[in-house]
C-alpha cells in the first residue's frame, strides 16, 4: 500500500468517525437500539445482552477518540514503513532512487538504530558526500568477525544493487536478518557514482527492462569508467574506495553489484570469481568448489532463480560453440580484489528480467553470501590468513614460483550446462530503440564449450623485488594508494638484476578510458648494476605481491606502461636504440644495510 492510498484510507476513515460521532450525540440521553450484525449484536459483543443500552455522551466521546487514535497510529505505522522503503518500492518499480532518497533513508535508520553508522569516503565533483554504511552489532563488540563489503552504483545505470541495499539494510537493522551482525560486520556503499546516479534519462540503457522512468549515467563525462580503473585508480571514486574502505577496513569478502545484458539466456543472475590466474588458489578454490555451488543450488531450490557463471555465447546462432567469460585484467573489481588476496565476487542481475525480480535476486544472492559467511566465518578468515602467509613466505620457495604476465582463455575439458532463454522486444514509442523483456516461461538446456577460465600465455620467474628510480613519483604514489609496502635505498650497493630492453613501442590509435594505451616489446637481459641511494625497492614478500607484477611488468596489459605512466620517459629516449625500461627486476636478496626498512 503506497503513501497515496494510505492518505485516502485515513481520510475516509476519519470522515466516518465524524459522522458516527455526530449521529451518536444528537441527544445526550438518546436510547440507541442496537440491531443484530450477522450472528451477534454489538451489544452482545460488549455486554452479553440484547437489551437496549443507554450510551452516555462521555462513552461516545471515548469511542470517537479511540477510533481516531486507531486510525492515526495505523497511518503513522504505515508512514514509518514507507520511510524504510526505496523510491522503487514506493512507486511500484517505475523509478529508481535518487541520491536524496538514499540520504533520507540512512538518516531515518540512524535515528532508530545504534547498529548503523555512516561515514563519508569522498565528496564528489558535484559536492555530494558518498556514504559508507557500517552495520555492526552492539552485542558482539570485541568479537572477531567476518567483514563483508557490498559495493553498488559503480555503474549508475545498473540499479539492482542500489535498490537491494535498501532492503538489506532494513532487514538487518529491523528485520529477520539482524542475526548477521553477531558474526559479521557488513559495510555497504549504496551508490559509488553519486553524480551519475541522478542524471536520469529514460534512454539511458533503453534495452534494460525497467525502470521505465529511466536510470542514471554509468560513465563519467570524460568517458572513464570505475570498473575499468582499479589498477590505476585515476577516478577519485575508485581511489577513495581503495584508500578509505579497502585499506582502512580490510574486508574479507567484497561483492560488486552490477546489471548485464548480452546473450539471451535463462539466468536471473550471473556471477564471477577473480579470473586472473595469479589469484591465490585457496580463494578461487573456495568460490568454485564451495560458495558458488551452494548459492546456485540454494537460489534455485528456494526461489526458482537460475544462476550461473557470468558469460555470453561466442556465437548466438550456435550457442553450443561456447559460453565465454569476460576479462582477467586487474582493472576489473573481482580480479583486483582477488589479486590482493580477498574474496572478490561480481554479481550481475540480468538486464532483461523485470526490475522487481532483479532487485530480489540480487538481494537474495548477497544475503546468501552473508548468511554463509555468518555460519562459516572462521573458515573464510582462515582462507584469507593462509593466502596472506603464502605471499609473505613466498621468497623461500621462489624457485617454483612464476608469474603469469599475459593470459588467454582456454576450453575446459568438460562442457558446461547452459539454459538458453528468449526475450520479447518492444519498440520505443519515439523509435529510438528497443526494450527487451525476458520470457520467464521459456528455457532450453544445452551443453556448450566452457570458456570461463584463463591460463598463462607468458610466464616469468618471480623476482625478489623491483627497483624504481626515484624520479617516478607518480608510480610510487599510485603503489602507495594500493597499500603496497615500499622502501628506499639508503646507500649505493651492487645487485644482480634483470633489465628489459625495448625493441619497439606501439600506441593505440583509439582512445580508451581517457588514454591512448601503450604496448612495448623487447627482451630481458641479466646484468649487475649499482642500486642508487634514494631509489625505491618493492619487495615481493608482502600480502599484495600478486598485484605488484601486474602493475610493474612491462609486458602486462594493464600496468603502468599500458596506462602511460612512463610516457615522458619513453619520449625522452625515443630516438635511442634498445631503450631500457626504467623498472628493474632484482634477482638476489638485498641486505638490511642497503634498504631502509623503517
Amino acid at each position: 500500500m503506497n503513501r497515496t492510498l494510505n492518505l485516502t484510507v485515513f481520510f475516509i476513515f476519519f470522515i466516518f468517525c465524524l459522522v458516527l460521532f455526530a449521529n451518536l450525540t444528537k441527544n445526550n440521553e438518546k436510547i440507541v437500539k442496537i440491531t443484530k450484525i450477522s450472528k451477534y449484536s454489538v451489544s452482545q459483543i460488549l455486554y452479553g445482552t440484547g437489551k437496549q443500552i443507554k450510551i452516555k455522551r462521555i462513552m461516545m466521546r471515548n469511542i470517537f477518540i479511540l477510533l481516531c487514535m486507531t486510525a492515526f497510529f495505523t497511518f503513522s505505522s504505515e508512514s514509518q514503513n514507507d520511510s524504510l522503503k526505496s523510491r522503487a518500492e514506493l512507486c511500484s518499480y517505475e523509478e529508481t532512487s535518487l541520491y536524496k532518497d538514499i540520504i533520507r533513508f540512512l538518516n531515518y535508520c540512524k535515528e532508530r538504530s545504534s547498529e548503523i553508522k555512516t561515514e563519508t569516503i569522498l565528496t564528489s565533483a558535484e559536492g555530494k558526500e558518498i556514504p559508507l554504511v557500517k552495520l555492526c552489532g552492539n552485542k558482539s563488540k570485541g568479537k572477531i568477525k567476518t567483514k563483508i563489503l557490498i559495493v553498488s552504483g559503480v555503474h549508475s545505470g545498473e540499479v539492482d544493487g542500489k535498490e537491494a541495499s535498501f532492503v538489506l539494510i532494513r532487514e538487518i537493522l529491523f528485520g529477520r536478518l539482524n542475526y548477521f551482525l553477531y558474526n559479521c560486520d557488513v559495510f555497504i556503499i549504496p551508490t559509488l557514482n553519486v553524480d551519475g546516479n541522478d542524471k536520469i534519462d529514460r534512454y539511458n540503457r533503453l534495452s534494460q527492462n525497467g525502470p521505465p522512468g529511466g536510470v542514471g549515467l554509468s560513465d563519467f563525462p570524460n568517458g572513464m569508467n570505475i570498473n575499468r580503473d582499479y589498477s590505476k585508480h585515476e577516478i577519485p571514486e575508485t581511489e577513495a574506495l581503495i584508500r578509505n574502505v579497502i585499506n582502512q577496513y580490510d574486508p574479507h569478502i567484497i561483492i560488486d553489484c552490477h546489471t548485464t545484458n548480452g546473450s539471451y539466456h535463462a539466468y536471473a543472475l550471473t556471477y564471477a570469481p577473480p579470473l586472473n590466474p595469479n589469484t591465490n588458489k585457496r580463494i578461487t578454490g573456495f568460490l568454485k568448489n564451495e560458495l558458488f555451488p551452494f548459492l546456485t543450488r540454494d537460489l534455485f531450490e528456494k526461489y526458482k532463480y537460475r544462476t550461473q557463471y557470468y558469460g555470453n555465447f561466442r556465437d548466438d546462432k550456435k550457442p553450443e560453440m561456447g559460453w565465454e567469460t569476460f576479462n582477467y585484467r586487474p582493472r576489473y573489481s573481482n580480479n583486483y580484489f582477488g589479486l590482493i588476496n580477498r574474496i572478490g565476487i561480481l554479481s550481475e542481475g540480468y538486464s532483461y528480467l523485470e526490475l522487481k525480480k532483479r532487485i530480489d535476486v540480487t538481494f537474495k544472492f548477497v544475503t546468501g553470501i552473508i548468511d554463509y559467511a555468518a555460519r562459516n566465518g572462521e573458515k573464510i578468515r582462515s582462507i584469507i590468513e593462509e593466502a596472506d602467509r603464502d605471499n609473505i613466505k613466498r621468497l623461500k620457495s621462489r624457485n617454483n614460483d612464476s608469474i603469469a604476465v599475459t593470459c588467454e582463455l582456454y576450453e575446459e575439458k568438460m562442457p558446461i550446462e547452459i539454459y538458453i532463454g528468449a526475450v520479447d522486444s518492444i519498440k520505443d514509442a519515439f523509435n529510438k530503440g528497443y526494450t527487451f523483456k525476458m520470457k520467464e516461461d521459456y528455457e532450453k538446456l544445452i551443453y556448450a564449450k566452457d570458456f570461463t577460465n584463463f591460463r598463462s600465455s607468458l610466464s616469468i620467474k618471480m623476482p625478489y623485488g623491483y627497483l624504481i628510480p626515484k624520479q617516478f613519483k607518480n608510480v610510487i604514489s599510485n603503489l602507495k594508494t594500493h597499500g603496497i609496502r615500499i622502501f628506499t635505498i639508503k646507500e649505493h650497493a651492487k645487485s644482480d638484476v634483470e633489465v628489459f630492453l625495448i625493441d619497439s613501442l606501439h600506441r593505440s590509435k583509439s582512445k580508451f578510458q581517457a588514454h591512448y594505451p601503450l604496448s612495448i616489446y623487447g627482451k630481458y637481459e641479466k646484468r649487475s648494476i649499482t642500486l642508487n641511494k634514494g631509489d625505491y625497492f618493492i619487495p615481493m614478500d608482502q600480502v599484495k605481491s600478486n598485484l605488484i607484477p601486474q602493475l610493474l611488468e612491462p609486458l602486462c596489459q594493464d600496468g603502468y606502461v599500458y596506462w602511460n605512466f612512463f610516457d615522458e620517459y619513453f619520449e625522452l629516449y625515443s630516438k635511442e636504440n634498445n631503450i631500457q625500461y626504467p623498472v628493474v627486476r632484482i634477482l638476489s636478496p638485498v641486505g638490511t644495510k642497503t634498504i631502509n626498512f623503517k
